[in-house]
């Protein structure tokens, strides 16, 4: 009686603990349990929740408002486009609120199947060793919230206070994190991982062992940084995003998310993967909707449209193959179909534009 699910979301967006809570409904179809609630959070940043919930309305609604100082969103579950902004605002005339109502704008959603991702979601935890984005801290979360919530109803609407040094937060161990850094309490940070000045890492974000993370650097939700990868400065690496292990990104290097981003209706937010050892050069801009192969190499400045080959070294606008480089860094040079590298003996053979290695 208390949408557990809600509750979840709401924690994400927050990205903090309530202060307080209190909880009042009413029991009428059996006796013990509540057929309507409404459950009222305060949060330390001063946001107030309002989760109402009725198993005896004639009708279906699952809605969640989120009320700004600009603009109010409104995720809509049962309508086809999901998802909506309602530029209301209240103007003040002769010291008296008028309400100015404005049409609804439609945010674009991607429409994919919801257990479908979710499943997705797990067997990449589980093939990558991330953490998911409703780990089991967050599951203790959400419990600890509806036993409060259990508690006041059963006390007429008690008033519940939570004791902030029991919150399950992660511990950080063998992470810097320089004190200008801002890191989401429940960002997954993996040992020896250092981040630096200005940098933000949002809630959710995974970030995995040995990884540096340069100064003016931004993480996002749904991004993924594997082992070992190395971030230099002025990076954003948006939701959707993957880089895998031993990564390099040079200075200012650019992701995009978006193939139509015209304000404001924008386009569909396409990911990116970056596979394990790719390098990719100072100023490149990488096009969303693209993969670039393992041990790849992205010149400085290159704007890369479409996907890159394993080993290939590719420069300029648009970004092209000007050869083909060794796992170690090496050029390689192919006769016949084969390379052998002069620096570390690894053993290549290339059909077309695909390149192997051989065992």
């Amino acid at each position: 009686s208390f949408a557990p699910h809600d509750i979840s979301v709401i924690l994400y967006l927050l990205n903090e603990q309530p202060n307080s809570l209190s909880a009042i409904g009413g029991n009428y179809v059996q006796r013990d349990i509540a057929d309507v609630t409404l459950t009222t959070m305060d949060f330390p940043s001063g946001v107030q929740c309002h989760i109402f919930v009725s198993w005896l309305h004639p009708y279906k609604e699952q809605k969640l408002v989120v009320v700004g100082d600009q603009k109010m969103a409104v995720f809509d579950d049962l309508t086809a486009e999901k998802l909506f902004l309602y530029p209301h605002k209240i103007e003040w005339q002769n010291r008296a609120p008028i309400a100015r109502k404005a049409d609804a704008q439609v945010v674009p959603v991607n429409m994919e199947e919801p257990l479908r991702q979710e499943c997705k979601h797990f067997i990449e935890c589980v093939e990558n060793g991330w953490t998911p984005y409703t780990d089991g801290y967050e599951g203790l979360n959400v419990l600890s919230i509806l036993y409060s919530a259990q508690n006041s109803l059963n006390n007429a609407g008690l008033k519940v206070t939570f004791d902030k040094h029991k919150s399950g937060k992660v511990k950080r161990e063998g992470v810097f994190i320089h004190s200008t850094a801002i890191v989401a309490e429940n960002a997954k940070i993996g040992k020896g991982t250092k981040i630096w000045n200005n940098s933000q890492i949002q809630p959710g974000a995974q970030i995995g062992e040995n990884c540096v993370i340069g100064h003016n650097c931004f993480v996002d939700s749904r991004a993924r940084v594997g082992n070992g990868v190395k971030l230099e400065s002025n990076i954003d690496v948006w939701d959707l995003i993957t880089l895998e292990t031993h990564v390099f990104v040079g200075p200012s290097a650019v992701f995009t998310n978006d193939l139509n981003p015209l304000y404001p209706k924008y386009g569909k937010w396409l990911p990116i993967l970056v596979r394990e050892g790719a390098s990719i050069g100072a100023n490149a801009t990488i096009i969303c909707g693209i993969t670039i192969g393992r041990w790849a190499f992205i010149g400085a400045g290159a704007v890369v449209r479409e996907d890159v080959p394993d080993y290939a070294v590719v420069v300029g606008v648009p970004a092209e193959i000007i050869g083909w480089m060794c796992e170690c860094g090496n050029k390689l040079k192919f006769r016949n179909g084969g390379a052998r590298c002069s620096k570390c003996s690894r053993s290549y053979k290339k059909v077309d534009k695909k390149v192997e290695q051989i065992a």
